[in-house]
């Protein structure tokens, strides 16, 4: 990313479009998204939407947003790893 597209990020509070997606991944996600208002009317999606529909945890999480958003705000987000050294020993332990 330029320093002239952090800039207008740090100057408008936005950029974009960024595209992280292919076209089929988008197309998929907004079908889906579309059928999850549709079932659900009421709800309110944008607070923990995750909790009602977990793909779209792992859209938000998805490496090549994770890269994208890493460049807007210039720092790293995802390093993937294979290790449970991270993991708290609690936890780890469970995956056992």
């Amino acid at each position: 990313m330029s320093e002239a597209a952090r800039a207008a990020f740090a100057r408008d509070g936005y950029y974009g479009p960024i595209r992280v997606l292919s076209e089929a991944e988008a197309a998929a996600c907004r079908s889906r998204l579309e059928a999850l208002i549709a079932a659900h009317p009421a709800a309110r999606l944008d607070q923990k939407s995750h909790l009602l529909a977990p793909w779209l945890d792992r859209v938000v999480r998805h490496p090549a947003m994770l890269c994208a958003w890493g460049q807007v705000l210039n720092v790293e987000l995802y390093q993937p790893t294979t290790s449970r050294d991270h993991i708290p020993p609690k936890l780890s332990s469970k995956l056992d």
